[in-house]
């Protein structure tokens, strides 16, 4: 029998307005440290091979090596390697306008993972040298540079899926009639666009960014003792959080790499089944919505 789906796996990825990186699960705080050139991490915790691992808030990373050009932007990233060692990536080229850096993201250096980048504005007349210049979170003025961070989207892994991906756009009409029985005519008045698919599994951190479920990495099961577990606690005030989505699977009849976008859409039920099955989700359904340009689905596929 021929493979009924063409698509066979995948991953999803999904952003909200804190984006987790790739095997991260809650995002550490990132701050400057005392005015110094150095940056602060609150405590966080990531996955290797799906085991969770807690990592430490750390002080003093220094924030890049080089220097910016007055009055400059610059990009870096904030990288963890396998043994948890965090530190500065590569730095970009100084850039005039901070959009300008931002498209000029350097890579993640092979064997580390990326757990997000800033945006570093020189002073307005000093060159700065990173790791020994002043910097702050509000300002760039005299020797002091300003930083921004920033969390990334391609990198927010929540889910596997197989099966196929399936879209549907029904559009409302009006129709009219005349004299006949047959409509002569319409006219659109609505459209309702939903995405869904059959099967799912979930890292662990996916109820808190569907639906904003409480989530606990240190918690006891019940009758035990020993604070190793993962709970989530679901309450009546939960609403489907906003998202960005991005489906990427490699096309199992073609070979193709190809990438399904929906820049707005809400998971408005999460049909979980408790159990051993290794996909323990079926038909998960996104309400999608469209963005500020009115497009809400782009289907990318690799030429081959």
């Amino acid at each position: 029998m021929a493979d009924i789906y063409s698509a066979l796996s995948g991953k999803l990825y999904v952003a909200v307005s804190g984006v987790v990186p790739n095997s991260m699960k809650d995002m550490p705080d990132f701050l400057v440290s005392n005015n110094t050139a150095k940056i602060a991490i609150g405590a966080y915790n990531y996955l290797i091979d799906n085991v969770l691992i807690e990592g430490s808030a750390v002080t003093g990373i220094t924030v890049g090596s080089g220097t910016i050009t007055a009055a400059k932007y610059a990009t870096i990233k904030l990288e963890i390697s396998e043994n948890a060692t965090i530190t500065a990536g590569t730095k970009s080229a100084s850039h005039t306008t901070a959009a300008q850096a931002l498209a000029d993201i350097p890579n993640t250096t092979a064997n580390k993972m990326s757990m997000g980048y800033y945006v570093i504005k020189s002073a307005a007349l000093t060159v700065t040298t990173l790791g020994t210049t002043k910097l702050s979170e509000t300002i760039a003025v005299a020797a002091t540079a300003m930083i921004t961070f920033y969390e990334e989207f391609d990198r927010a892994y929540v889910a596997d899926w197989r099966g196929n991906v399936s879209f549907t756009n029904a559009v409302e009409t009006v129709d009219w009639v005349g004299q006949d029985i047959m409509p002569s005519g319409s006219i659109a008045v609505g459209m309702n666009a939903e995405m869904n698919i059959s099967e799912m599994i979930f890292r662990p951190d996916s109820l808190r960014k569907f639906w904003g479920a409480t989530h606990n990495p240190v918690d006891s099961l019940k009758g035990k003792a020993d604070s190793n577990a993962d709970s989530w606690k679901i309450t009546a005030d939960m609403r489907p959080i906003p998202l960005q989505l991005l489906f990427a699977f490699t096309n199992s009849e073609t070979g193709h790499d190809e990438q399904i976008y929906c820049p707005a859409g809400k998971a408005m039920q999460m049909p979980f089944t408790f159990g051993s099955k290794d996909f323990s989700v079926q038909d998960l359904g996104f309400k999608l919505f469209m963005d500020s340009n009115r497009e809400f689905l782009y289907y990318f596929k690799d030429k081959g």
